[in-house]
């Protein structure tokens, strides 16, 4: 209670600093150091951007090692237990003479923003092998402009973009009123240019960014080839890629369509979309001599982009958006930029807006996605319990003896009442909700059958009975989020990148309701095919290793078909389908519907989830004007939402695709495979 009141009256004085006080944010941040000792030579770089709402922060790390061959540790150790960071380990093994490179991934799920970063050998911690680093900070205010990445090996100017994304959220609601106009340039830093050497290789590395931007040239000369396919991963799970200087029309240029490999891609739109005339307009800003007035933004500080269709092309590439620029953008104009995001739209450049919430806040939905007939401490029956207790083990134990004239009994019947107390509530607990591990999943996965891989969309919530010894297991290629019920949730937990992505402590604690979203960029080779039977009959055949309780497939003259079950391996008719088949299929993706606990409403939401949101007049806020939280914004959810209304999948199916309805789906990467799963829905989004 203590340490929630000193981190709340933390929080309102660091508001009010903020509010009061112009400073430069820490959200763009990072530095190059080295670090030298025992025959080590290590070169770390923390300099990236983004990380507000979550994702994971790389710490690139080079080790020269001219000593014998030798088994070390990276460890990033938290420093402050107040404002705790995740803790990240990885142990790896250097050659003598040998030069390694490496990445810690540090998820961002906590408002902590400084750790210490040391080398360990055989657990002791080497002399002058260690520093601290400086993580993303949270701006409670301006807190949601569209992060960039520039990779490129020289200076950007990006202040334009860094104004504008700045003014675009604050004038779409995301920061608030009352700290300037809509249009001022408050503080803060929304880019970072870092050198394409040493690119991260993993697209975790990424997830923290909503925009990474470079040349064609960096593209496909300065960058390794595993460093470009781990960003065209990131965007295929949503991300924005901006590729500029391609000097041809994007659809003609062969490079630029080599580097993307169109062609071996079903998952991505069919051609390049024209940049939109009418979303231009000329922003205007608070005049420097006079805050009560605006003036149009004086665009001869800047370098002016055409207005017209060709200056720059978008294309869908999985879930995410490649933008096109045959010319350099840099430095642009607040009007112009300010016209790319308004064509990209809040959804794709907001971080909170793709994922539907923040990894480092509370999620209001969290009370929407809970397990059935698990609740949480059995409050009023502790209470009732301690009360009887109380009154038994005080007057009542002392009246009786009292009146037997045996008050040295009380030296026997305490602890012996208190034994008991202690065994019936521990007792009930177990009857309650036992020992095992209980899941609910809630799965969408885009298969990519031309490509051979897919992308896998998880809202997964736990209750352990006793939480796992070997904790949570998740691969390098999944990106983990956790879901947190309130704004403390995060007390500690430690990540040991080694082999895998397990999360070894901290993360499912027992008895508490647990709820993470998981990521997941993979090979999948699975397929489904069908072929003509007849005017009236469609027959599809499931190649892939999961039952499909319902499949809606639209052919390639655009007909939509829909029958189903159709077992894994197996072959089933399917018919032209008419309202009442799509009905049937509305109500198997609605009746496992995100809901709250009888007796809740909307409005009582926010105060269920959170009692002291309104303690304050500014900062984060997760819900919509309606009470609804943002999680319905989402991919996942807006994807889902498109087949719960009549006709409206047609805006996420196009020819050669299929929605499909799973029975189950085992090979989800989640975490834990050995639960007792309840309520789950699993989906399937194929392209042909």
């Amino acid at each position: 209670m203590l340490k929630s009141f000193l981190q709340r009256g933390l929080m309102v004085l660091t508001i009010g600093l903020i509010v009061a006080v112009p400073t430069t944010s820490t959200w763009a941040i990072g530095t190059e150091f080295t670090l030298s000792g025992s025959d080590l030579v290590l070169n770390i770089n923390t300099k990236w951007i983004g990380g507000h709402d979550g994702g994971y922060y790389p710490i690139r790390v080079r080790v020269r090692n001219i000593g014998p061959a030798r088994q070390l540790t990276l460890d990033i150790r938290s420093q402050h237990p107040s404002n705790p960071v995740a803790e990240v380990g990885q142990r790896i093994v250097v050659e003598q003479n040998q030069t390694l490179n490496t990445t810690l991934l540090v998820p961002m799920v906590d408002s902590g923003t400084t750790a210490q970063f040391r080398v360990l050998e055989n657990g002791r911690e080497i002399k002058n092998l260690s520093s601290p680093i400086s993580l993303p900070d949270i701006n409670y205010v301006y807190n949601h402009g569209g992060s960039m990445l520039v990779v490129q090996n020289k200076v950007v100017a990006g202040d334009k973009y860094n104004q504008a994304a700045l003014n675009q959220f604050s004038r779409s609601g995301s920061a608030h009123s009352g700290h300037g106009s809509p249009y001022s340039s408050p503080s803060g830093e929304f880019y970072q240019a870092v050198n394409p050497d040493g690119l991260p290789e993993n697209w975790l590395a990424y997830t923290s960014v909503d925009i990474v931007a470079m040349s064609l040239e960096t593209l496909t000369q300065q960058i390794t080839s595993e460093a470009r396919n781990a960003i065209l991963n990131w965007v295929e799970t949503g991300g924005n890629l901006l590729i500029f200087k391609v000097e041809d029309d994007p659809a003609a240029s062969t490079a630029l369509n080599q580097a993307l490999d169109w062609n071996r891609r079903a998952f991505r739109d069919e051609a390049w979309h024209s940049a939109e005339r009418n979303r231009f307009r000329h922003i205007s800003l608070i005049d420097p001599a006079d805050n009560s007035r605006t003036l149009p933004e004086d665009l001869t500080t800047g370098e002016r982009w055409p207005v017209n269709e060709s200056t720059f092309r978008i294309r869908a590439l999985g879930l995410g958006r490649v933008i096109a620029f045959q010319e350099d953008p840099f430095p642009g104009t607040i009007s112009h930029w300010t016209w790319l995001m308004n064509q990209l739209g809040e959804q794709r450049i907001s971080w909170r807006n793709r994922n539907g919430l923040s990894a480092r806040q509370l999620t209001p939905s969290f009370m929407q996605f809970l397990i059935p007939g698990v609740g949480g401490v059995p409050v009023t029956a502790f209470l009732l319990l301690i009360t009887v207790f109380t009154i038994v083990i005080g007057p009542v134990n002392y009246a009786y003896f009292l009146h037997k004239k045996r008050l040295s009994m009380l030296l026997i019947t305490v602890p012996l009442l208190s034994l008991g107390s202690s065994l019936l509530l521990i007792g009930y607990s177990t009857v309650a909700h036992g020992f095992s591990i209980k899941s609910r999943v809630r799965s969408v996965t885009f298969l990519d059958q031309k490509q051979g891989t897919s992308v896998s969309i998880n809202r997964v919530a736990y209750y352990a009975g006793v939480a796992p010894s070997q904790g949570l297991k998740f691969g390098q290629s999944t990106a983990v989020y956790p879901v947190w019920p309130t704004y403390e949730a995060y007390e500690s937990g430690r990540i040991d990148w080694s082999d895998q992505q397990h999360l070894t402590s901290g993360w499912l604690r027992p008895r508490t309701r647990t709820q993470f979203l998981s990521v997941t960029n993979e090979e999948q080779r699975g397929r489904v095919d069908y072929k003509a039977k007849g005017a009236e009959t469609l027959e599809v055949s499931n190649g892939l290793e999961w039952d499909l309780e319902s499949i809606l497939l639209v052919d390639q003259q655009g007909k939509a078909w829909i029958g189903g079950p159709v077992r894994a391996g197996g072959v089933a008719d399917l018919e032209p389908a008419n309202p009442e088949d799509l009905t049937q299929l509305r109500t198997l993706v609605t009746e496992k519907d995100l809901a709250l606990p009888d007796g809740m409403t909307l409005q009582d939401m926010p105060a269920a989830v959170d009692p002291y949101r309104y303690r304050y007049g500014h900062g984060y806020d997760p819900y919509e004007d309606s009470g609804r939280d943002v999680y319905m914004r989402s991919l996942q959810e807006s994807t889902l939402t498109q087949f719960r209304q009549p006709e409206s999948y047609r805006t996420v199916l196009r020819p050669n695709s299929y929605f499909a309805v799973l029975k189950d789906h085992d090979d989800l990467d989640i975490g834990l495979q050995k639960t007792r799963r309840r309520m789950s829905l699993y989906t399937l989004v194929g392209f042909m």
